[in-house]
């Protein structure tokens, strides 16, 4: 399907829309609203749209990762999916616990983030972090596309492409590991068709849905980051307003360690960056919480539970990937972080 056949089919309204759009439009008319609701009642309970009417239906609060994708054969294994957010729907506050890049495919949308409002315009990609309430508001033909990006994955699909630090890599560190992560970041990329053709065929993958769709969503999500990067760098805002000179500071530190993590050291990083060791070792408290070692030992254990639960590796060869040269010293901070042996944790959170 070319992208013009992929674009009218997205603008057209689903019978789930329709529904929605009816319910918006009677919301004024308590009497033929009810009516209404009495004769779609099985068709909500079949399809569990989102209206509260019916006390049957109960809206997350926090949408976690068994919510993460509408199609239940890939809620366990898929890194990435993306969906088109119906139009009409209530409005809601929730979050999530994995990482949703959000696309103005066409229109425009009302968006509150955190406690502000904001109205995001067609070519907008904002990129929110882990556990930011959000609403979004779309009552007219508008399209929203919704890209999510498990955090338990995103460094072992993701990171590689964006390692060197810049600014996704920031955010994405930022979200993972900062006592204050970023909320969101903004791309308004306008009426960019290089960045609406990547979104459509990430979402025309979702669509076609067989054996290699996922490979493809993978591979493809680095290409617009890059591109994003290549062509809107210069506009983006994170936040409300750009990242501060100090900050950005900060996350390059960061993102040195995280790139760096097998042989990291605190001279070494403070020499990279022409500090002393104790402004590094202050630097990556400011921003994280923990000292420099305390950093570092959580980087590592984070990629040892994504090898543990991802891969078949050995605990040694992995113990020797994550930069533990002993595997003993490498079980003993494991168990000590997590109540549980390395072996344990793969045989309780291994995705089978």
């Amino acid at each position: 399907m070319d992208h013009d056949a992929l674009l009218k089919e997205i603008l057209a309204f689903t019978e789930e829309e329709e529904v929605y759009r009816r319910c918006y439009e009677l919301r004024d008319q308590p009497v033929a609203r009810k009516n209404y609701l009495a004769e779609i009642e099985e068709y909500v309970r079949e399809h569990l749209l989102f209206i509260t009417d019916f006390p049957f239906i109960r809206i997350p609060e926090v949408f976690t990762d068994d919510l993460f994708t509408p199609r239940r054969d890939l809620a366990g294994t898929a890194h990435a999916d993306i969906v088109r957010h119906l139009r009409y729907t209530p409005v809601f506050r929730y979050s999530c616990t994995f990482f949703e890049v959000l696309y103005i495919l066409h229109g425009s949308c009302g968006h509150q983030l955190g406690g502000e409002y904001y109205t995001l315009h067609q070519g907008d990609v904002a990129f929110i972090s882990p556990g930011t309430p959000r609403t979004i508001e779309v009552f007219d033909d508008s399209i929203v596309l919704s890209l999510h990006i498990r955090r338990d994955t995103f460094e072992n699909n993701f990171f590689n492409i964006l390692r060197g630090g810049n600014l996704i890599s920031d955010f994405f560190i930022s979200s993972l590991y900062s006592r204050k992560p970023a909320a969101s970041m903004l791309f308004p990329t306008g009426d960019d068709s290089e960045i609406r053709d990547l979104f459509l065929d990430l979402y025309r993958e979702t669509l076609t849905n067989d054996s290699f769709s996922q490979n493809l969503l993978d591979s493809l999500i680095p290409v617009l980051f890059v591109t994003l990067l290549r062509r809107h760098e210069k506009d983006v805002i994170i936040g409300s307003r750009p990242l501060s000179e100090a900050g950005a500071g900060r996350m390059r530190i960061l993102s040195y360690i995280t790139d760096n993590y097998q042989t990291a050291t605190l001279s070494g990083t403070a020499a990279a960056f022409h500090y002393s060791p104790e402004h590094c070792t202050r630097l990556v408290r400011q921003e994280t919480g923990l000292g420099f070692a305390a950093f570092l030992r959580k980087v590592r254990l984070t990629r040892a539970c994504q090898l543990l639960t991802g891969t078949g590796l050995s605990i040694s060869a992995i113990s020797s990937m994550i930069g533990y040269e002993n595997p003993e010293s490498f079980i003993r901070v494991f168990e000590k972080e997590y109540k549980l042996s390395p072996t344990k944790y793969r045989r309780h959170y291994a995705v089978h």
